[in-house]
């Protein structure tokens, strides 16, 4: 019952820009105040409103967004979203490179490691061999797959995707879903 998400990419690099080293509710209320100070209205609710657009978010500029608690993350996303707003960095064609190439071309941005790369390229640009690796899925892959306990997040990424292919994102989630699961008390 597991999905792969195909997450507009703009939303999806500002969400996952917002994630790093900050907790579930934290990148919500990040992504929610982004979209209240900048989107359209899509209903009556108090919280209804779309995700803006590059130029929308460009237009907040970094104190804005330093602001509506993004805090070291704010420049990172203002950046992106001039890049994409200026028409320097178009989303939309990293789904047609190979998979490495767009994971380059993801990483040279200021903000995005490789983890948030793989996350935008799996969850956005339907690059189905992209394995994000977080604590979760690190300790999934060590405890079903034997690897070493040192080994580094990108040999994981590649041990996946040799082993799973274009099935890559597929086995991430249920390999996270799992370990989440085992991993509760009681």
């Amino acid at each position: 019952g597991l999905r792969v998400l195909r997450q507009d990419p703009w939303e999806c690099l500002c969400g996952f820009i917002c994630s790093a080293n900050n907790s579930i509710p934290q990148i919500k209320r990040n992504v929610a105040a982004v979209a209240a100070s900048a989107g359209e209205r899509i209903g009556p609710a108090d919280d209804d409103f779309a995700f803006p657009d590059a130029t929308a978010v460009a237009g907040l500029g970094e104190p804005r967004l330093r602001e509506l608690g993004l805090g070291f993350r704010a420049p990172y996303v203002a950046a992106a979203a001039e890049a994409v707003a200026s028409g320097a960095w178009d989303l939309a064609t990293l789904s047609e490179m190979p998979y490495e190439m767009a994971k380059g071309a993801l990483a040279a941005l200021q903000g995005v490691g490789p983890k948030i790369a793989d996350c935008v390229l799996a969850f956005s640009l339907g690059h189905r061999e992209a394995f994000p690796v977080d604590r979760w899925v690190r300790r999934a892959m060590i405890k079903c797959y034997g690897l070493p306990a040192v080994t580094r997040d990108a040999e994981i990424g590649a041990c996946a995707r040799q082993r799973f292919g274009r099935d890559a994102t597929y086995a991430n989630q249920y390999l996270f879903h799992h370990q989440r699961l085992t991993a509760r008390p009681g």
